[in-house]
């Protein structure tokens, strides 16, 4: 959708997409990575959530802040998107630490993880994807 509005798809999947690498981490760590059994059934349960560091205000700050340095249009889009991201994983009711790795703030959202709610309001998003 920020793609869409923006005009500018590569900075809005980049933005959207760059922090997810964390959740490769464990599957790196544990030897894991191209089985995709257990990688399908990591990605539906919020107990084994890798969000970390990357899921955090002060990555999104910084790493916005340097590519906004860089190129302002691309780095206005990518905070964008990034920030997106962040918003609607606070929906879900899996943990979210804001200031990781201090777990003293969480948020945690009114949506089940993987549920119909959930396909319900990505159906919304996807619908307002091609109604813009």
């Amino acid at each position: 959708v920020i793609g869409k509005l923006t005009g500018d798809y590569q900075a809005a999947l980049v933005g959207s997409l760059i922090m997810d690498i964390d959740h490769l981490a464990p599957a790196i760590k544990e030897k894991r990575l191209f089985n995709f059994k257990e990688f399908w059934r990591r990605s539906k349960s919020s107990s084994d959530s890798a969000r970390s560091f990357m899921h955090g205000l002060i990555p999104w700050f910084l790493f916005s802040a340097v590519i906004c340095f860089f190129d302002l249009r691309f780095g206005a889009i990518f905070s964008i998107a990034y920030f997106g991201h962040l918003l609607l994983d606070t929906l879900d009711d899996s943990p979210f630490y804001p200031f990781f790795p201090n777990k003293k703030i969480s948020v945690k959202g009114f949506i089940p993880y993987y549920s119909g709610e959930e396909l319900i309001f990505s159906i919304a998003l996807f619908c307002a994807y091609f109604f813009i």
